[in-house]
C-alpha cells in the first residue's frame, strides 16, 4: 500500500513538472494553432492598428512575455497570418498572385497562337488581372479575434 502511494505521488510530481504553458489560438473548433516559447508571433493591439512582431520568451498564467514587453492576450485584436495559420486557407492567399499570372498567360497564349490579341481574350485576361489586383486589396493578411476566435494560455503535458 505504501509503495503504491509512493508511486502515485512520484507520478503526480513528475507530471506537474513536465508540463509547459503554450499560447493556443482558436479560430473555430476545427482550426487551432499552438505557439510555444521561442515562437514568433505577429499581431495588432486593440489600442492601435500597427503591426507588432515579438518572440515569445515566456508565458505566465495571464501574460505573454517577450524580451521588451509583457502583455495580456486579451489586448490583441488580430493575429497576422503565419506558417501555422496559412495552411487553413488553401487558396485564399494565392489569389493575388495567381490571377494576374493567369490573365497575362491567357493573353500571352492568344498572342503566341494567333499573333494578335482578340477583344474577347483581352476582356478575359484583363478581368483576371483586375480580379488579382482586387484580391490583393480585399484579402487581409490578418485574422481578427472576434466571435469564437480567441487566444488562451493553457498548460500542456
Amino acid at each position: 500500500m505504501k509503495l503504491t502511494l509512493l508511486c502515485v505521488l512520484l507520478l503526480n510530481v513528475t507530471v506537474a513538472y513536465g508540463q509547459q504553458r503554450v499560447l493556443l489560438f482558436i479560430k473555430n473548433p476545427h482550426r487551432q494553432a499552438i505557439y510555444k516559447i521561442g515562437d514568433e508571433i505577429t499581431f495588432r493591439f486593440r489600442s492601435n492598428a500597427t503591426k507588432h512582431t515579438y518572440l515569445i520568451t515566456g508565458l505566465t498564467d495571464s501574460l505573454i512575455v517577450s524580451d521588451s514587453l509583457r502583455f495580456n492576450p486579451k489586448t490583441i485584436s488580430a493575429l497576422y497570418v503565419d506558417n501555422k495559420t496559412k495552411d487553413w486557407y488553401i487558396v485564399r492567399y494565392k489569389y493575388p498572385k495567381l490571377l494576374p499570372i493567369a490573365g497575362a498567360g491567357y493573353m500571352g497564349a492568344e498572342l503566341v497562337n494567333t499573333g494578335q490579341i482578340s477583344k474577347p481574350s483581352l476582356i478575359v485576361g484583363s478581368a483576371l488581372i483586375g480580379a488579382g489586383l482586387l484580391a490583393n486589396w480585399l484579402v487581409k493578411d490578418y485574422i481578427r479575434l472576434k466571435g469564437q476566435s480567441r487566444l488562451a494560455i493553457i498548460t500542456m503535458p
